[in-house]
């Protein structure tokens, strides 16, 4: 078994405070089916599309795999602790334009999966990705893999987050993007290889 590492690794500068909220624009596209426990509310004033997916112990709820524009997905609540799991791949994969935001919620939440555990990208032509974890975040090869395209900030703050095989956080931005920032003193981000692997391309910090 390889040991775990706290290495950190950065292709070019990263800011460590958090900053920035998604902006967002109305877009009418269709939400893919999500798992029972999940509730896909109507997209709010700001265009926003958000899906709630909570569950008590025992339930684990099944992979969340969301491709639209302007998306926050919550998992979990202040009083619910929620687990996604996927057993053959990635536990959240979010993919679209404009905004894309994840939450989980609860420091008792969960998200796994034997490839990533969350899997998140802005296309091009997007704007702002955030992802704001309290609970903990494990994948056989990446905890989180963030991939911005558009022209928005990059905002990742967690707790604890594990890449067995690679990197607990991998965080790729394009050259049209502006800030990326990674807080993670909340928790340990732990990989096989690194810590946080970061290509930052983007114009800002």
């Amino acid at each position: 078994m390889r040991t775990l590492t706290k290495q950190l690794l950065i292709a070019t500068s990263l800011s460590v405070i958090a900053t920035g909220v998604p902006t967002n624009t109305a877009h009418a596209i269709a939400v893919a089916p999500v798992p029972a426990e999940c509730v896909v509310n109507p997209r709010n004033v700001a265009g926003v599309e958000i899906i709630d997916c909570v569950a008590a112990a025992p339930t684990v709820i099944d992979p969340i795999n969301v491709s639209t524009f302007d998306l926050t997905v919550n998992i979990g609540d202040a009083t619910t602790p929620t687990a996604v799991n996927n057993p053959a791949g990635t536990g959240v994969t979010l993919n679209g334009g404009g905004a894309q935001t994840l939450n989980i919620i609860n420091a008792g939440s969960t998200v796994t999966g034997t490839a990533n555990g969350a899997n998140i990208t802005v296309a091009a032509g997007g704007t702002d990705l955030t992802i704001v974890s309290e609970g903990t975040v494990e994948g056989g090869s990446y905890g989180i893999d963030a991939s911005n395209f558009g022209s928005g900030d990059t905002t990742i703050t967690t707790a604890d987050v594990t890449g067995t095989d690679d990197s607990g956080i991998r965080a790729s931005t394009s050259g049209t993007t502006t800030s990326l920032t990674i807080n993670t003193t909340a928790g340990t981000v732990e990989g096989a290889r690194n810590g946080i692997d970061v290509g930052n391309y983007g114009s800002g910090d």
